[in-house]
């Protein structure tokens, strides 16, 4: 992804704060990086957010290969890391692949910084390809040709995700009463939440994208 500037900052050491450098791949070996993952997963600001937070780096990374996800860190151009998320990929013979666990440290909110994640990971998902390891071992690879989100609702902050996801072009699918289960911030206690999802199909955001880049480049 090439460098975006963040409007309305003019000194430089403030726009490379909030200015994301391309996206690298978390290193399931580094516990610092699981780490600082998981830290921000589970910050009060943020987990609020998720249905069965991992407990522990060592559980986050057990998630994360259970379910197919490729997860990566989001470091600003000073190597600060401000972000993460992950692509979760569909069995073999299905075509649901997730954007999931996509998080923004506490520090960084509302400075441009989930815009820029997003739209990374949306084109690493479209530019890469699913990996399948079949039961016999195989290694077999395939194009994403849809890819999807799902967002809480009704805790904390949650509108801020359905807003980011639309204005990207990603489309409203659904809305589901009841889904997950989280943990109330002030009573401590489990309630069930309803879910929304979004997708947008690898064309649309191709498109999107060229267009996009027309209009910077005139």
């Amino acid at each position: 992804m090439g460098q975006q500037k963040i409007e309305n900052f003019n000194h430089g050491e403030i726009q490379e704060q909030y200015t994301l450098a391309p996206l690298r791949e978390l290193d399931l070996e580094n516990e610092s990086e699981l780490s600082s993952y998981f830290e921000m997963l589970t910050h009060p600001d943020n987990i609020k957010h998720f249905s069965s937070p991992p407990e522990n780096p060592a559980d986050l990374k057990l998630k994360l290969v259970r379910d197919r996800t490729h997860a990566y860190l989001a470091e600003n151009m000073l190597g600060e890391i401000v972000g993460a998320g992950g692509i979760n990929d569909a069995p073999e013979g299905e075509h649901d692949h997730f954007l999931v666990k996509i998080v923004v440290h506490p520090d960084y909110k509302g400075k441009g910084v989930g815009r820029q994640l997003v739209t990374a990971l949306t084109d690493i998902a479209f530019s890469t390809p699913a990996v399948t390891i079949t039961a016999t071992g195989e290694r077999k690879e395939r194009e994403r040709i849809k890819l999807d989100a799902a967002t809480i609702r009704y805790v904390e902050g949650w509108d801020i995700m359905p807003r980011l996801l639309s204005s990207l072009g990603y489309r409203f699918v659904h809305f589901l009463p009841n889904q997950v289960t989280v943990k109330d911030r002030n009573t401590g206690e489990e309630v069930l939440r309803p879910t929304e999802r979004y997708e947008i199909s690898r064309e649309d955001w191709q498109i999107r994208q060229s267009s996009k880049n027309q209009v910077n480049n005139q």
